[in-house]
């Protein structure tokens, strides 16, 4: 986090946002990156320890995610510039929550397909 030496946050900063001060927002704010960016790393926990899979078919389970991200990568520029930041950010961070959500049905008797 960059500071002013005025002790005000400075433009370059992500919490500058405009919106209604709530106390103990930044603190929150870090839940988002590290939910999202531990999923690669559960995932595979969970298809092996909670769905008894071998780490084989555990890795391949996870190539949709590493082949959806390197097509984001072209996309992303494309969907940003129609729709802007703000509008795309708040849709995938629903569509996060909901995927997260949807992971608490799995059980050992899942169905792959």
């Amino acid at each position: 986090m960059s500071f002013m030496p005025s002790g005000k946050v400075s433009a370059a900063s992500p919490w500058s946002f405009p919106g209604p001060h709530i106390p103990g927002v930044r603190r929150r704010r870090l839940h988002y990156p590290l939910g999202v960016g531990g999923l690669p790393f559960l995932l595979p926990l969970l298809y092996q320890i909670g769905m008894g899979l071998p780490a084989w078919q555990s890795g391949l389970l996870m190539m949709p995610t590493a082949a959806a991200a390197m097509g984001m990568k072209l996309v992303a520029p494309k969907v940003l510039g129609r729709y802007g930041f703000r509008q795309v950010l708040v849709v995938n961070t629903l569509m996060i929550g909901l995927t997260i959500c949807l992971f608490s049905m799995v059980t050992p008797s899942s169905r792959l397909l």
